[in-house]
């Protein structure tokens, strides 16, 4: 589809929850224990390579929101959809990621059932990675690739890591900077486009119906016209025939 003929809004990232901060945070890593591919497939990894003493699990509202998992060094996570809200607060908040490549999560998937429909989805679209926020151009130079699990425990047992994902964390945060300027902008031209198209069909109605006489617009000819839109204000819709 050509580009003037869609718009691509992406969440803004923000996060209201502000927990107290936790110095100790910043030279360990964090699992948020809700996906199963994280569960059943990366910390299984992560403990038969001894990692796991340098991992906070948390389970789902006990975390701190975005900002508790920025505090932490990176959040470590296979992706289990193509983009999930706090992918964009995370980033917001000055958090990073750490997540197998493309390449790497769908071996992942070949060997660990609960990621198996990552391996439909690529023989249903061979170019789904380009669908994905986490491998996407605008959002990948916030994120850490790793490509197996011995590059995994290399990049967390390597002191140079820390300095790499402080960097990761600002450019998270410039891109998300973008990303909510170009979201807001998109957003405002979008609605005054759509309030533009509204108040011209309730314009061509005014033409048609004297609403003040008759008392009310046939609600299915003007669903048809506003695309089901709610902007239907003081006009009073008539019952449904019986």
């Amino acid at each position: 589809m050509p580009a003037e003929r869609y718009h691509m809004i992406r969440p803004v990232g923000f996060a209201a929850i502000s927990p107290s901060p936790n110095p100790a945070n910043q030279n360990r890593y964090i699992i948020v224990m809700r996906a199963k591919g994280d569960k059943t497939c990366l910390v299984p990894e992560l403990n038969s390579k001894g990692l796991l003493g340098a991992v906070d699990l948390k389970d789902p509202g006990h975390y701190g929101g975005p900002k508790g998992l920025a505090s932490y060094a990176a959040v470590l996570h296979t992706p289990y959809q193509v983009s999930i809200m706090g992918l964009y607060e995370t980033l917001a908040a000055g958090g990073t990621y750490i997540i197998p490549s493309y390449s790497f999560l769908r071996s992942i998937a070949a060997r660990c059932i609960e990621m198996r429909f990552i391996a439909r989805w690529n023989s249903l679209e061979p170019e789904i990675e380009q669908l994905w926020e986490w491998y996407h151009a605008d959002l990948r130079e916030a994120f850490v690739y790793f490509d197996s699990w011995d590059h995994l425990a290399q990049l967390m047992n390597d002191p140079k890591t820390a300095d790499m994902l402080k960097d990761k964390k600002a450019m998270g945060q410039k891109i998300m900077a973008r990303i909510r300027e170009e979201s807001l902008s998109t957003f405002v031209a979008f609605d005054a486009k759509l309030n533009d198209t509204i108040a011209t069909k309730i314009k061509k109605f005014s033409s048609m119906y004297d609403t003040k006489k008759i008392g009310y617009i046939d609600p299915y000819t003007l669903a048809s016209e506003l695309n089901a839109t709610n902007h239907f204000h003081n006009v009073r819709l008539a019952p449904p025939p019986t």
